[in-house]
């Protein structure tokens, strides 16, 4: 069954879901500081809104950041249900994702961003963890550092564009272009003609409609 929920972003929870994303572990860390976003299903005034966060359930299963200049997409590998009012994430062996669980994998996430140089800097404290209160975090963080994140980046990127203009070289940087992968050895893009906004990228990703071409 379908299911489509919106949330409005606040300006500090922007800097967190629009973070430059380089590895697998800022993939994480925006997919916790999701879940805990929706978990807190915060009202933000108007005069607050920053942009939109959009989880899109159906045949596929994504989240959508949007904002003015950009929309990115990651695979949502948990599952969502509504009850008394609140969201319930859910995730294999997991029945129910807690805020501190979330909380957990981003201070681990971000402690390995911190020692590359230190595996047991990194699973230390996951031993702690699984000692004292959370038997489940290494094989939830495992299975998130496998996931296939299924990362694409919509931009609108003037700033760029003008300078490979000025270069002659403007294909090699379309005003707009849809950027697939993120680490700097697989990354390319794919110019587009228009703009396009977070209905029309929701539609290219959606696996249950028609395939959209390239020209």
């Amino acid at each position: 069954m379908k299911k489509l929920y919106e949330f409005d972003i606040n300006y500090e929870y922007k800097k967190k879901f629009f973070l430059p994303i380089r590895n697998k572990n800022h993939i994480i860390e925006i997919l916790m500081n999701s879940v805990k976003y929706m978990l807190l299903s915060p009202s933000v005034d108007d005069d607050k809104i920053e942009g939109k966060l959009i989880l899109y359930v159906d045949k596929m299963s994504r989240l959508f950041f949007i904002e003015d200049d950009k929309i990115y997409s990651i695979n949502f590998p948990f599952s969502v249900y509504e009850k008394e009012d609140t969201f319930k994430f859910s995730f294999l062996s997991i029945d129910e994702i807690s805020y501190k669980l979330t909380s957990d994998v981003i201070e681990l996430v971000n402690c390995k961003q911190d020692n590359n140089n230190c595996t047991l800097s990194f699973f230390e404290p996951i031993y702690e963890y699984e000692e004292d209160e959370n038997e489940y975090i290494w094989s939830f963080l495992h299975q998130l550092l496998t996931l296939e994140d299924g990362y694409l980046r919509y931009d609108h990127d003037p700033k760029n564009f003008k300078k490979y203009q000025e270069r002659n070289e403007e294909d090699k940087h379309p005003l707009h272009h849809l950027d697939i992968f993120y680490s700097s050895n697989n990354s390319f893009k794919l110019g587009l003609r228009c703009a396009i906004d977070g209905d029309t990228l929701i539609s290219f990703l959606d696996s249950s409609k028609d395939c959209k071409y390239i020209d």
